[in-house]
């Protein structure tokens, strides 16, 4: 049995060539061959493995632009792909991811919400919005809590930017979102 695992580690597991891309070894034997691109800052491309995610049996890899980077999920199954703007958050029942970019420069950021079945992807819920969300936690499968970093004289005591926890829920007609700007006694003040 011992050996059966240490195998089908060792079949998943990625093979590297730095300078060339990445290789991803399927469960169906099969490799994915992910090639850099670097000559041309127009088709610039480069991928650099970062780890593979057993609960959705992905594996995750930055892939990076001449300007900016985005995240990509490879099924181990079937290699298909997905590209989403952060860090993978998944819900504790495994059929979501969240992710989220505080970008301000070449990548988008925002909030992204993805529902998985199987190696199948639907996007719920994408909103754009430049260097402002933190993920905090999911709280169950259909809702979580970011931190928005927001201006407001309401939050606390002193005016300014602080992080204001903001929770997402998944409704009849979607996702949406509650900000808490009600006073708080332990405002967290951004820099």
């Amino acid at each position: 049995m011992k050996s059966l695992l240490i195998l089908l580690i060792f079949l998943s597991a990625p093979s590297f060539a730095q300078d060339k891309g990445v290789v991803v070894n399927l469960e169906n034997g099969k490799q994915l061959v992910l090639k850099n691109s670097t000559d041309d800052p127009n088709n610039y491309k480069r991928y650099e493995y970062i780890k593979y995610l057993p609960e959705i049996k992905h594996h995750l890899i930055d892939l990076f632009y001449y300007e900016g980077s985005v995240k990509a999920l490879i099924s181990n199954r079937t290699g298909k792909e997905i590209t989403i703007i952060g860090e993978p958050n998944i819900s504790p029942d495994g059929k979501r991811i969240v992710s989220v970019s505080a970008s301000i420069a070449y990548t988008n950021g925002g909030v992204m919400v993805h529902k998985l079945s199987g190696d199948e992807y639907e996007q719920e819920y994408f909103l754009r919005e430049d260097g402002t969300y933190q993920f905090e936690k999911w709280i169950s499968s259909s809702e979580f809590v970011l931190k928005n970093n927001r201006y407001t004289e309401d939050a606390c005591e002193k005016g300014g930017y602080v992080w204001v926890p903001e929770i997402f829920s998944l409704g009849a007609n979607g996702w949406i979102s509650k900000m808490g700007l009600e006073k708080h006694e332990n405002c967290e003040f951004s820099p």
